[in-house]
């Protein structure tokens, strides 16, 4: 909802909103075991792919039986097999309801001609029920719940130049939650069989993770050209609050799931640590060149050039300040385009 108003001879604008998001995420895959009671030939099922050149003709590529063919059989035959037993739950199962209630309140108001400013603040609560995988009980059991209310303010400020030209100064404050899955501990692993061997792994989730935050400030200069078209460039500055790294550790006497041997892991986890820091610059250019003769009038430039720099601090066990995962120090595009009539073409580089 938004009131158009004013304050003595300026224009403002004053609106408010919400929503609410109710998301139920899960996996509840199984593995199903069907044990023949004799042998079943492998020669009975028809071959459905050949390769002749698998690998180039390296390697010779087996029979490929169809698994509908299979499942056929199983069906058609039912007294063949022992039975089924099921591995049951699987480790990797969660189960999570993730609900968000968001507001936020935003006024905008004219000081002169020239100036614009829009300030306002956003609110947003979530309640998190997770259900995981227990390896002690070797059920999904394990039940975790929380809850939290992220203030995100924000403001900006533009100052025209002239009627083409502008200034903008930016401030934000944002959030980024964490995958649901490493939330509710799903748990993967591999091992080798050897109860001490350190080359067993193991993925397990965090129920106690945060969401990330970042402040978020941003200067900004707009050129805008006739009669389609502008130039940007700006310098952006952001500080991140609990970002989530990965955390490598060991465990013994250690048994991730109910089909895994008891030993000596090397465990992987998300956890929040720390703070990072990104500052950089970017610049984009975009027009339509109608300025051109004849047909060359449907050509045009898309074109955009971003450096970051970063440094994380605070990561589990380190003392250095490596550069954030992802992140990439120089990006650009370049897209030539072309638009005259029903004809629209676009070439990309990246």
């Amino acid at each position: 909802m938004a009131k158009r108003y004013h304050i003595g001879s300026h224009l403002a604008n004053i609106e408010f909103g919400g929503n609410f998001r109710n998301a139920h995420k899960f996996d509840d895959t199984y593995i199903v075991d069907f044990t023949p009671n004799g042998t079943v030939p492998f020669s009975q099922f028809p071959n459905r792919f050949t390769n002749s050149n698998y690998y180039g003709g390296s390697y010779k590529l087996g029979p490929n039986p169809n698994y509908q063919d299979v499942r056929a059989f199983l069906n058609s035959n039912p007294s063949v097999f022992a039975g089924l037993s099921s591995f049951g739950i699987d480790p990797a199962n969660y189960d999570l309801v993730e609900k968000v209630s968001a507001g936020y309140v935003m006024n905008t108001l004219d000081l002169t001609s020239r100036v614009r400013v829009v300030a306002g603040v956003r609110f947003e609560g979530t309640n998190l029920d997770t259900l995981s995988f227990d390896s002690q009980t070797n059920s999904l059991s394990d039940k975790a719940s929380g809850s939290y209310l992220k203030i995100l303010p924000s403001a900006s400020l533009r100052y025209a130049f002239t009627g083409n030209t502008d200034l903008r100064l930016v401030y934000g404050r944002g959030l980024a939650r964490p995958d649901p899955q490493d939330i509710a501990q799903a748990v993967t692993f591999t091992s080798t069989g050897n109860p001490g061997s350190i080359k067993n792994t193991a993925s397990l989730g965090n129920p106690n993770l945060k969401a990330e935050t970042a402040d978020n400030f941003d200067v900004l200069i707009e050129h805008y050209l006739n009669p389609f078209g502008m130039i940007t460039a700006g310098f952006f500055y952001k500080y991140l609050t609990d970002p989530i790294v990965t955390k490598s550790f060991v465990l013994q006497n250690f048994q991730p799931g109910p089909t895994a041997p008891m030993g000596t892991y090397t465990v992987t986890q998300p956890v929040n640590a720390g703070s990072a820091r990104l500052t950089g610059f970017e610049a984009a250019y975009l027009q339509h060149l109608t300025f051109l003769p004849g047909k060359l009038g449907g050509l045009g430039i898309s074109a955009n050039y971003g450096y970051t720099a970063s440094q994380a601090s605070g990561l589990p066990g380190r003392s250095d300040h490596p550069r954030l995962l992802r992140s990439a120090p120089n990006t650009w595009n370049l897209s030539p385009t072309y638009d005259r009539g029903r004809v629209s073409i676009r070439v990309g580089l990246s």
